[in-house]
């Protein structure tokens, strides 16, 4: 793990969690997707994606890849503890 300068994350169990993170911060900043790998590690029920393009405004850019990551998000936690909340 990348070294913290506030610590190590918090471990968030099962909690579904989606991570996007944009190519173009990925190819300007490589240590970016492994910070963000870790931060999606946090969780057992993570999913982390990359988007093909679009930068720091991936709602903006992308607004179907967010929606899309949204409505499966949606979707994975029904059913679970966290729908229930």
């Amino acid at each position: 793990m990348l070294i913290r300068s506030r610590g190590q994350p918090p471990e968030l169990d099962s909690l579904p969690i989606t991570v996007l993170t944009a190519a173009e911060t990925v190819q300007s900043e490589p240590r970016w997707e492994q910070l963000q790998s870790e931060l999606a590690a946090t969780s057992a029920h993570s999913q982390h994606v990359i988007a093909d393009h679009g930068g720091h405004y991936l709602q903006e850019d992308d607004p179907a890849l967010v929606i899309g990551a949204i409505r499966d998000l949606q979707a994975r936690i029904s059913g679970t503890q966290y729908a229930r909340r």
